[in-house]
């Protein structure tokens, strides 16, 4: 069964990122193409990433929503409070993850507010993966993100340049 991931890039998505994404990820089902990032399906955890140019991070998408405008947050922490993430225990333990930290981010940058919701959700993350929350030096992020073509994720963070590069 394939999932879904998104990879992020620090420039530009071209149709060079998109070949190079291709010729790492065999058999790779790309299903959109934002101003700076990839979503598409794949069979396996990606890795080896890091040999594409800008390239930033990967994610695990928990959920997606579609057509987020207006306060769009809130449907987000909804979404969450009602689902239980014991679904991504398997891929948190493959890769060795003990601790996380709660992300909230506009169009890639991160932002502060919704201090009381980002609390109680790391919270109810925690006791239902056992995964510890570490707000300083944690080993992955859970990021809640809003793009400017109105998508909601919900997303668990795989990998980065750095990770990719000791692999």
């Amino acid at each position: 069964m394939k999932e879904a991931y998104i990879s992020i890039f620090s420039s530009t998505v071209n149709p060079d990122k998109e070949e190079a994404l291709r010729n790492i990820l065999n058999n790779v089902d790309i299903e959109f193409k934002g101003n700076k990032y990839l979503i598409y399906k794949h069979s396996q955890i990606p890795k080896g990433l890091s040999t594409i140019e800008d390239f930033k991070n990967t994610f695990l998408i928990i959920k997606k929503f579609d057509q987020l405008t207006g306060n769009y947050f809130k449907p987000i922490f909804q979404w969450a409070g009602r689902h239980n993430f014991e679904d991504i225990l398997p891929t948190l333990k493959s890769l060795g993850y003990k601790s996380f930290r709660l992300i909230l981010n506009e169009d890639f940058k991160i932002i502060s507010g919704h201090r009381r919701a980002v609390k109680a959700l790391e919270r109810q993350i925690a006791k239902q993966t056992g995964v510890r929350v570490d707000r300083v030096s944690p080993s992955t992020e859970i990021w809640i993100l809003h793009t400017k073509d109105d998508y909601g994720f919900v997303m668990l963070k795989i990998t980065n340049a750095k990770q990719s590069a000791k692999e």
